[in-house]
């Protein structure tokens, strides 16, 4: 018994349909995901007795936002260093000679990899300019 040939072209088109999805899968996959290629909460905590307020902001980059007061600019200090904390470049800042000692906390992913960075500083400007403002002064 033979299968006209219009049965056989829409059988040919069924498996085809089903197929070319899976084929296709991997190119979405590779993709840029929806939303921003990096996500950081920034927390700037003074230590106990050492004066000061307590600060938290949100950093997004690509698109760059958040509560972060310039994100642009910590966004582009943060893709010069592919989102190494121990790489940013310090600031020449002129920093009050005191010591008031903060901690420095950055969380969260850059491009799809998780991020923690903490550092104590003397003071609050001292932190900023080693971060290259990434945590704001």
């Amino acid at each position: 018994m033979r299968v006209p040939a219009l049965r056989r072209t829409a059988a040919a088109l069924a498996v085809a349909a089903c197929v070319l999805p899976l084929t296709a899968a991997p190119a979405a996959a590779d993709s840029p995901p929806d939303g921003p290629n990096a996500f950081l909460s920034l927390i700037i905590q003074p230590l106990e007795g050492s004066g000061g307020s307590f600060h938290f902001f949100t950093l997004e980059c690509g698109p760059d936002g958040g509560t972060h007061p310039t994100p642009e600019e910590a966004c582009d200090s943060l893709r010069a260093v592919d989102g190494d904390f121990e790489a940013l470049p310090t600031r020449f800042v002129p920093c009050p000679p005191v010591y008031w000692p903060v901690r420095f906390t950055a969380a969260g992913h850059w491009d799809g990899d998780g991020l923690y960075y903490s550092r104590i500083m003397g003071d609050h400007c001292s932190g900023s300019a080693a971060t290259d403002g990434v945590f704001p002064y």
